[in-house]
């Protein structure tokens, strides 16, 4: 059933990022090319961040562990011989299941489990419909209150609204209900707020 897991991580992907991607001005030729970016980046030491539509030799699109310089300045472990120019970087934020991923201290990020529960028979044969929920934890520093995760929850809530429908391969799956906010609680250094998006899929075999 990865389709499932596909179509809600590709829908989460699709909104506002955590942070906002920022516009890369140049790269140098370098061991560790340098970046510079537009205006402030906000990211720092330590993050994976993703390079799209940057120009360089050889191309070094894809992504990287950055080392960060200033606040429109950061590195990435990778030699450049001919300096480049645009593109855009974007921290990678999703922590979802069985996919590495490095948290970093005082970043927020979200994490993403599919709960299958017990799929409902209609009628005689291989197919069924297959539900569950799909819950995404926003988390956030410690100690910076809780309007900024909430806010995170209402947006992924708004996104998800009952009735939505996503595909992916050859499933299509509908959001049954509006998706439910569960009390946010503390974890070491974090503060965590859960979704569960309630979905259906119809799954013909």
């Amino acid at each position: 059933m990865s389709d499932i897991r596909n179509a809600i991580e590709n829908a989460l992907s699709a909104m506002a990022p955590l942070i906002d991607s920022a516009v890369v001005s140049t790269s140098t030729v370098a061991a560790s090319t340098v970046l510079t970016t537009a205006t402030a980046h906000g990211l720092v030491s330590g993050l994976y961040v993703t390079l799209a539509g940057h120009t360089s030799t050889p191309t070094i699109n894809g992504v990287y562990k950055i080392t960060v310089i200033s606040t429109t300045k950061f590195s990435i472990p990778t030699a450049v011989t001919v300096a480049g120019s645009g593109g855009t970087v974007t921290a990678n934020l999703y922590a979802w299941e069985n996919v590495e991923f490095a948290p970093v201290s005082g970043i927020p990020y979200q994490t993403g489990t599919l709960v299958r529960a017990k799929p409902d028979n209609p009628e005689m044969g291989a197919s069924f419909r297959d539900r569950g929920f799909f819950q995404v934890d926003c988390v956030f520093p410690s100690q910076r209150g809780t309007s900024t995760a909430e806010a995170r929850a209402e947006l992924i809530r708004t996104t998800f609204k009952r009735g939505t429908t996503l595909s992916s391969g050859s499933v299509t799956l509908m959001v049954l209900e509006t998706p439910h906010i569960l009390p946010g609680y503390s974890a070491p250094g974090v503060f965590i707020v859960p979704v569960r998006i309630p979905y259906e899929a119809q799954i013909t075999v």
